[in-house]
């Protein structure tokens, strides 16, 4: 698989953050991070676009890295204190309940793909053992159900989080202020979205 380090640069025209006059090391990295995940990402969530299983892959290598960078950013001694002054931590309070969600997510998300191989198991072991047309067919049935149930809660709960995303507002009367503000928003609006194409994905067709 192709490094992080050797992602092609985007020529399509996305913001860029401004940075702030002192700029932390790693801010360039995330940067160049959210570059390019964003236009992979920037379709409605409405749309049924289905990522191959390598793009996908690939996307969530390089949010793992983004979430990383950010971890050193906002672990700064700048980053603290800029935060802390913010009403009280008003900014740090609200970034911690969304991750907390986001977390809450991603475990939902683990925890239907587990289930989901358990059927595909079920269903495998039911082939090799020729238990018959109607019982493999339920097995079928009882799987693509199950799937399209879950998978429907799940894209519900990423609806809600993205439409509190899409409500956060950005703050500009302090620039390193509104740049950790910015990259809250947009790495949290990228992750739902990605955790969102991977639910298409799993919602395809598999038999």
């Amino acid at each position: 698989m192709e490094t992080i380090s050797k992602f092609p640069c985007s020529h399509q025209p996305v913001r860029s953050i401004s940075f702030p006059t002192r700029v932390h090391p790693v801010s360039q990295r995330i940067e160049a991070l959210l570059n390019h995940l964003k236009p992979h990402h920037s379709q409605p969530f409405s749309s049924t676009t289905c990522f191959e299983a390598e793009t996908i892959q690939s996307d969530l290598v390089a949010l793992s890295e983004l979430y990383n960078c950010m971890e050193e950013l906002f672990h700064s001694p700048q980053s603290q204190q800029t935060l802390l002054r913010y009403q009280d931590g008003k900014l740090v309070e609200e970034a911690l309940c969304g991750s907390v969600t986001l977390l809450d997510t991603c475990e939902s998300a683990r925890d239907l793909l587990l289930v989901l191989k358990e059927h595909m198991q079920t269903l495998h072991s039911a082939v090799r053992r020729r238990k018959g047309y109607s019982n493999i067919e339920s097995i079928i049935s009882a799987y693509e159900s199950f799937k399209k149930k879950a998978i429907a809660k799940q894209r519900g709960q990423l609806k809600r989080m993205k439409n509190k995303v899409d409500s956060f507002s950005l703050l500009d009367q302090d620039q390193q202020l509104a740049f950790l503000a910015r990259v809250i928003k947009e790495a949290s609006a990228i992750t739902i979205s990605i955790l969102h194409s991977l639910l298409v994905f799993l919602s395809m067709p598999t038999i």
